[in-house]
């Protein structure tokens, strides 16, 4: 089994490589730079989390074209990835539990089972960008959807926070798709918030839940190492139950019911 991990995982090396190059094209086509300026070996770097972006190395920038401007970033990668000791088998399914053929694109659905309508949903990306917006009601026994995704020419994941707002308790869903998944794992979380919500809070709440490791009765959160996971959080008067998987893209399938008393 491990075996054939490493090679699902070098495949995966072959195609993240190449989308890696191509989206550093695009970035580096959009800088300009003085004729005859070179820029020497560094390593890829954001003002935000250098630990989000591609894990290669710049070798070299170099500019060189009669009469244009062209750059060209080459990368180092492994082709034959290897084990480090310990744990072979988990360490090979959280190289390969992903598609990298997709944008780092999250897919939610959320369905309503209680007889509470939850509306006006917040929205925090800490990276990435909505590509379809979830609706602004979430009426009972309804069923929505949303999608987000990674911004294009970015060395960034996909992560945020989305939180609908109830009468007295608020459902809130954390998602953070890496862009690198050698450096980071996917990871989904539950919480249930209380309290008047404020849009420039939501940051505060999205990093409070992917630090904090002690346990919380409000929060719940997965950090997924195989192609499937659950969730569940029982607080105040909601029980609420998520799916979570990536299988070509990461997806969240979340059920919100009333709690059994």
């Amino acid at each position: 089994m491990v075996t054939q991990l490493l090679e699902v995982s070098k495949k995966n090396v072959g195609m993240n490589k190449t989308k890696i190059l191509s989206e550093v094209k695009n970035v580096a086509s959009s800088l300009p730079l003085a004729p005859g300026s070179a820029l020497g070996t560094e390593t890829c770097s954001s003002p935000r989390d250098p630990e989000e972006l591609c894990s290669g190395e710049v070798e070299e920038l170099t500019i060189s074209s009669p009469g244009g401007l062209y750059q060209e970033v080459k990368f180092k990668f492994s082709e034959d990835p290897k084990l480090p000791a310990g744990d072979e088998e988990e360490c090979s399914l959280e190289d390969t539990v992903v598609d990298i053929r997709g944008s780092r694109t999250v897919g939610i659905q959320i369905t309503n089972r209680t007889g509470v309508t939850f509306k006006d949903p917040m929205l925090c990306c800490r990276s990435g960008q909505a590509q379809v917006r979830p609706p602004p009601v979430l009426p009972p026994n309804s069923t929505v959807h949303c999608s987000f995704t990674k911004t294009s020419s970015s060395f960034q994941g996909t992560a945020g926070l989305l939180a609908y707002q109830g009468p007295d308790e608020h459902l809130a869903l954390l998602f953070s798709v890496p862009f690198s998944y050698t450096l980071h794992r996917i990871q989904f979380a539950l919480a249930v918030l209380r309290g008047p919500l404020a849009q420039d809070g939501l940051e505060q709440v999205f990093d409070g839940i992917m630090e904090k490791e002690a346990p919380d009765p409000k929060v719940v959160k997965c950090i997924l190492q195989t192609p499937q996971g659950a969730l569940e959080l029982k607080d105040g008067s909601l029980s609420i139950r998520a799916t979570v998987s990536n299988v070509h893209v990461a997806k969240m399938d979340v059920v919100v019911e009333t709690k059994a008393t």
